[in-house]
């Protein structure tokens, strides 16, 4: 492991005053257990460690008009987290399928996030969830829907000198339904051979409206932005899902690689697709 420089910037105004300062050759780290991993392999090199971890306020969740998590929080502690399970209980059951427990009690949400991995597990979510992500910098906060947030497999439309504090999201309706549903090759602990996130709004046995995102399918976490607009409007019935999940198949373009190919992601994304939207019309 190459030698480095290592920071714990006491708030939020000194990590950007670093990250400023060294720019590309700096990196963030929390939970690390993505670029700890890296750094050993060689592929990751940074010349200087900012670790946010000590930043007071990062690790919060609070609910209070809008769900608000900070960007330290463990994907452990939104598992177990009373707020998420009343307010939001599909991002506890995200949480709950992560990882390994050991995984799940370092790795955080932030870096889950920023790594941008096309299979990342709380992307999807977030996006069914019109989330927004809090973005610090030298000129100050700004705010990016999560929709906006991935520009390709391991990049944002983050600035080098810019940090992600925390993810906002709307309280979702008690009347939604939703459902995720991740599939790995041993279990639901591994990294995603493809995954699917809905949220959906049934009045009357009509989809009025049907939020629906998928993992490991494409170079970005995606949204069925096709699906969706088949839906809406239409009776809520098993034949209208099927057509409509079909549609998926024409905008996925994974890639193959050791853990499946393209052709069998695209498959399973219309079968996780049609299985989560059969569960939300299906859900009491």
């Amino acid at each position: 492991m190459q030698e480095f420089e290592y920071f714990e910037p006491r708030n939020i105004d000194e990590a950007v005053s670093l990250l400023v300062k060294y720019g590309g050759a700096a990196r963030v780290i929390a939970g690390g257990t993505d670029l700890v991993l890296r750094m050993q392999m060689g592929t990751r090199k940074p010349r200087y460690l900012i670790n946010i971890k000590a930043i007071t306020g990062l690790d919060d969740i609070r609910c209070n008009g809008e769900i608000r998590i900070g960007a330290t929080t463990t994907l452990s502690d939104m598992a177990t987290s009373a707020e998420l399970q009343n307010q939001c209980p599909l991002l506890a059951d995200v949480a709950r399928q992560f990882a390994s427990i050991t995984v799940a009690n370092m790795a955080t949400l932030g870096g889950n996030l920023c790594n941008a991995s096309p299979a990342a597990d709380t992307a999807a979510p977030l996006m069914v969830l019109s989330a927004r992500a809090n973005i610090s910098g030298p000129d100050g906060n700004r705010e990016v829907l999560l929709t906006d947030f991935f520009t390709g497999p391991g990049s944002t439309v983050m600035k080098p000198d810019e940090l992600l504090t925390e993810i906002r999201i709307p309280v979702p309706s008690p009347n939604d339904r939703w459902a995720y549903i991740k599939h790995g090759i041993r279990s639901v602990s591994d990294l995603a051979v493809a995954s699917v996130a809905v949220v959906a709004s049934i009045e009357q046995d009509i989809f009025t409206n049907t939020q629906i995102a998928l993992g490991a399918v494409a170079p970005t976490p995606l949204k069925a932005s096709q699906v969706e607009d088949a839906l809406k409007g239409k009776e809520a019935t098993t034949e209208n899902i099927d057509k409509a999940a079909q549609l998926i198949k024409e905008q996925c373009y994974p890639i193959s690689d050791v853990r499946a190919s393209a052709e069998y992601r695209t498959e399973i994304a219309y079968v996780l697709t049609r299985r989560a939207l059969l569960s939300c019309l299906n859900a009491k």
